[in-house]
């Protein structure tokens, strides 16, 4: 992102294109020859006011307050996106594609922004932004991403979303607890395919209708209070990809849904209620590469894993391992990387996987694989 300050040249004296941050192209003043411009006056700039239109055929700064359009015709206000605290990123014709909006008075920013139809992706993270903030959104209908982190929105804000109809991105970090109905309105959004509302105390009614996001490719719901429920809108989630549900109340219940996803890619359980006995189900997914398994209980076998034939990277750190445990992963061939921070392992663990998966093993370290005297789980 840069900040934006653009001249132009108007060698013609008859139209005049208003550049707000580099290229925002949505106002086009026209003026006849000669005609007073009592314009691009603001508080900011030192642009002479009641000049002739020849007065500006070189370049022009465009620090921006008001305009007229024309003789005679009221005054209304433009901005400088810098003035504002935006930041943006165009795109090679100049068009506005991405805008974060300032931590501060972000709700004024967004105010007075004027529309935007090439406006692709928005940061909230950080900014203040309300949902009175949020009631503009409406002005930029090309938008295909927001990301939200750490701001003051409830239900009501998310209504806003409802006009956003190309909308394919979703990011919603630390929430806050006032989010709950309002995600019906994320789910009627008929083109979105990555959703992640992480670190927000979700509640199950509030997953009533996720199935609805047919197109849905990537999924997230890390840190929120999801139980099996989930488990009920996942089933019509067929085209699935990456579904993170860590630090969640799922259990196995769920996981034979998800083994039903065929498209499924990566998949991430850790810190869950799941146990070893789901990695059975875990194998009719032919597509699996990445699998993170963060904490899994120790009881059990580990064997289903080497049905996986496909698994390319497996995390199993905060794990307690024996020594049939480390056989298997040993056999996991096909594995370009080995998760296995703060693990507990036998003596000699650490020596095997590094010769029987070098590639695999060659970042591990002593530090990461604690060792215990388990033989076996």
């Amino acid at each position: 992102m840069h900040r934006c300050r653009t001249k132009l040249s108007d060698p013609d004296n008859r139209t005049t294109k208003i550049i707000l941050g580099c290229t925002l192209r949505l106002f086009t003043v026209s003026f006849s020859d000669r005609i007073s411009a009592a314009s691009f006056c603001s508080e900011s700039c030192n642009i002479v006011r009641n000049a002739s239109c020849d007065s500006y055929a070189g370049n022009l700064e465009l620090s921006i307050g008001t305009t007229a359009l024309s003789d005679g015709e009221s005054m209304r206000p433009l901005y400088h996106l810098d003035e504002l605290g935006c930041e943006i990123s165009t795109d090679e014709d100049g068009n506005i594609i991405r805008l974060g909006l300032p931590a501060q008075d972000a709700d004024k920013a967004i105010l007075l922004l004027p529309p935007n139809d090439t406006l692709k992706e928005i940061w909230f993270g950080g900014t203040d932004i309300t949902d009175n903030g949020l009631e503009h959104l409406s002005k930029f209908p090309a938008l295909e991403e927001i990301y939200f982190f750490e701001n003051r929105i409830t239900d009501k804000g998310l209504a806003s979303l409802s006009t956003l109809v190309c909308l394919r991105t979703l990011i919603i970090g630390r929430g806050g607890n006032e989010i709950n109905d309002g995600t019906k309105f994320i789910y009627a959004l008929p083109l979105l395919q990555k959703l992640k509302i992480s670190e927000t105390p979700l509640k199950d009614r509030s997953l009533k209708g996720l199935s609805r996001l047919d197109r849905l490719q990537q999924l997230d719901l890390y840190g929120t209070d999801s139980s099996d429920v989930l488990s009920q809108e996942l089933a019509r989630l067929g085209n699935l990809e990456i579904l993170d549900i860590p630090r969640t109340c799922i259990t196995d219940r769920t996981v034979k849904t998800v083994a039903e996803l065929r498209e499924l890619e990566s998949l991430d359980i850790s810190w869950t209620n799941v146990t070893r006995a789901c990695l059975d189900d875990l194998t009719r997914l032919p597509q699996l590469k990445y699998l993170y398994l963060a904490k899994l209980p120790g009881d059990g076998s580990l064997e289903s894993l080497a049905g996986m034939k496909t698994l390319s990277f497996l995390s199993l750190r905060e794990c307690s391992l024996g020594t049939d445990d480390i056989e298997v992963i040993c056999n996991l061939k096909q594995l370009k990387c080995l998760d296995l921070e703060n693990c507990i392992a036998p003596p000699d663990s650490l020596s095997r996987l590094k010769k029987d998966l070098p590639d695999a093993c060659a970042h591990l370290s002593a530090n990461e694989l604690r060792t215990s005297t388990k033989n076996s789980t």
